[in-house]
């Protein structure tokens, strides 16, 4: 039996174990939850995709919005965010997304301010703002990653000598300066990361 043909077979059975394992937090025909005004308004499942966000958002720490390319999960999440209450927001998304999440944050959410932030000291600035409006700081994943904390916990130097790949030097300081390497030698150097 392949498993197109497995679950054709065990279909219902596969749907009722799905359900009792996770069940859904929000359900459209058993909960009128009232959505808080927005700039625009959503359009067909969005406005229960907002709803079911919110919900989740209040009763845990983070959530994850998914969908196909083009049903609005920017516009979902930065409405959900908003329908929950949360007053300060800290997107990070991909780099090309930045501008993006700017914008759709201040076409959606009343009063809302978006700020693009490159670092913690950005951040800081953000956090230190008197007012109560929504705020959203948008940070590129790749800077949040990369930031000034992290610093390089081993060094490795890979140098081409007789035509093979020879570890030519491993070091455990930050700091080291590399060797003079021989004539016509090509190195690369690869950094294990650590935080504080």
């Amino acid at each position: 039996m392949n498993l197109a043909s497995f679950i054709d077979t065990f279909r219902d059975s596969i749907a009722q174990r799905v359900v009792e394992s996770y069940p859904p937090l929000y359900r459209p025909s058993e909960q009128a939850v009232q959505l808080p005004r927005l700039l625009r308004n959503p359009l067909g499942a969005q406005a229960d995709a907002i709803r079911g966000a919110a919900l989740s958002l209040g009763a845990n720490q983070g959530t994850t919005v998914v969908g196909e390319m083009g049903t609005g999960k920017t516009f979902i999440a930065a409405s959900a965010a908003h329908a929950a209450g949360f007053r300060r927001v800290l997107v990070l998304c991909p780099p090309h997304l930045v501008p993006k999440w700017k914008r759709e944050v201040e076409e959606t959410v009343p009063g809302a301010r978006g700020a693009i932030v490159t670092s913690i000291t950005d951040l800081e600035r953000l956090r230190l703002l008197p007012g109560s409006a929504p705020l959203f700081a948008v940070m590129s994943r790749e800077k949040a990653k990369l930031s000034y904390r992290w610093q390089p916990a081993v060094n490795e130097r890979w140098a081409v000598a007789g035509g093979r790949l020879v570890r030519d030097e491993v070091t455990a300081s930050p700091s080291a300066s590399p060797a003079a390497r021989p004539a016509g030698s090509r190195s690369s150097t690869r950094r294990a990361c650590r935080s504080p």
